[in-house]
């Protein structure tokens, strides 16, 4: 994996860095043959030379000589002129400097055009011509070698064309070992984070999620990604930890509370079995015990497999109209009923007489019902309970009492299909699935359960839907 992706990232840049110095090159030998491509300087110095034509006069079969315009032009440029006739003889000049000549060979304009210098003085010279009645005079214009400069090349065709081959071969070859050399570089600068990357997805593979990873270069927001991921993959671990040890607790505590009656069961059932003189009433009894016991265990199977449908599944209700007041108000008036609960206080508070609601009256009767136990049987004798049942948009169903309360850490869990808190009353027998089973009927209505408690001051749990 490293191999393939420094050599792709070398070949890339190789690439790049040969398109550019072919580019540079086409772009050298198109100003180098190129005669009409010149600067924006020389061309503005050059132009003002083939036009100051203009401001050469003649009057009265005189001498040429420049007007005022042309000597004001002059004079910002601190430029001087010399008017020569065919023969090369001044015929005026204007701010001429004192070393140069008044009369010229052909050989010394031609050498005072190219060369700086070339007339005797350190100006650079340019020339042009001004035809005057079939007249054609010279004039040498010269400007500060501070102003301009002019350089000079000559050189045959072919050597130019050898010249500009070598150089060729030699940038092709310089920056192909450059681009080499730093595309390595660079590669390895790119790859070295995608292997750490790499290194980072097998740390994960292997459920190490310990390591933190530099969050910097190019590839910052990824590592960032990484530890979050690894924060997020970290805490699913010590959350599914945390949840094993709560069903190997939950199972414990199934297989006793299944161990304990089928030992009553056992033990009544090997008693019926010898060969005693049982009275009927003794016999009826011993059933009744075995009954209730097996009654028990069918409950435990029965919750486990009702919060296995819930949790997978909606398609278990069998909703109906149902007059939620009417159902609540009667499952509290048949807990008072029963003789073991009659002396507690249960109070009922709805200032509706009917709430219409489509529900599996069932399951909520069995919710109801063990929110109700739960706070008559977590809690002394003493306990008050309050239901109450509104409706503002939704219903709201609230079980509040002034009992025990429940511990932070408790209260964290209550709702979890595997725990069983620690706060519970001699009484107390269960799955310690009926509070996850609540959580999953009420969800599967589309409603929502909370629960608020602390310790020694009591617990309010509301319904609403």
């Amino acid at each position: 994996m490293k191999i393939k992706l420094t050599f792709r990232y070398v070949l890339s840049i190789v690439i790049v860095a040969i398109s550019v110095v072919l580019i540079n090159i086409i772009v050298l030998i198109t100003l180098l043959f190129n005669k009409n491509i010149t600067t924006p300087s020389n061309y503005h110095i050059s132009e003002f030379v083939r036009n100051f034509q203009q401001y050469i006069e003649v009057e009265d079969n005189a001498h040429p000589h420049i007007n005022k315009n042309g000597q004001k032009l002059l004079n910002g440029k601190d430029a001087w002129i010399q008017i020569l006739n065919e023969n090369n003889k001044e015929v005026y000049n204007y701010d001429k400097p004192k070393e140069i000549k008044d009369k010229y060979t052909t050989i010394e304009v031609i050498n005072g055009y190219k060369y700086a210098g070339g007339l005797g003085d350190q100006s650079q010279v340019l020339v042009g011509s001004k035809n005057i009645n079939n007249t054609t005079y010279t004039y040498l214009i010269g400007f500060p070698m501070k102003s301009i400069q002019k350089y000079i090349l000559i050189t045959e065709t072919d050597t130019m064309i050898n010249y500009i081959k070598y150089a060729m071969i030699v940038v092709l070859v310089v920056d192909l070992i450059m681009a080499i050399i730093f595309g390595y570089i660079f590669s390895k600068s790119l790859t070295k984070p995608v292997n750490n990357i790499i290194d980072a997805v097998d740390d994960l593979h292997k459920n190490n999620y310990e390591v933190n990873y530099t969050e910097k270069g190019l590839y910052s927001n990824v590592f960032k990604k990484l530890n979050s991921l690894s924060d997020k993959l970290n805490e699913n671990e010590l959350e599914r930890k945390k949840i094993d040890k709560m069903k190997e607790d939950w199972i414990a505590n199934i297989s006793h509370d299944i161990k304990t009656p089928l030992s009553s069961i056992k033990g009544y059932a090997e008693f019926l079995e010898e060969d005693y003189n049982f009275s009927s009433e003794d016999i009826k009894s011993y059933a009744g015990i075995i009954n209730n016991k097996a009654e028990y265990i069918k409950e435990l199977v029965d919750d486990l497999n009702l919060n296995i449908k819930l949790k997978n599944s909606k398609s278990i209700l069998k909703k109906e109209n149902v007059n939620i007041v009417s159902l609540v108000k009667n499952l509290v008036i048949d807990i008072l009923n029963d003789s073991k609960y009659s002396e507690r206080y249960i109070e009922f508070e709805s200032k509706d007489e009917t709430i219409i609601m489509n529900l599996d009256k069932l399951l909520i009767q069995r919710v109801i019902n063990n929110l109700l136990y739960n706070a008559l049987v977590h809690n002394d004798e003493d306990v008050k309970i309050l239901v109450k049942i509104f409706k503002e948009d939704k219903t709201h169903i609230v079980i509040s009492d002034n009992g025990k309360g429940i511990s932070e850490k408790d209260l964290q869990h209550v709702f979890d299909r595997y725990y069983r808190g620690t706060n519970t009353g001699e009484n107390h027998k269960g799955s310690g699935l009926g509070m996850a089973i609540a959580k999953e009927v009420i969800n599967a209505h589309d409603g929502e359960i909370t629960i608020n408690s602390r310790l020694n001051k009591g617990t309010d749990i509301e319904i609403i839907i």
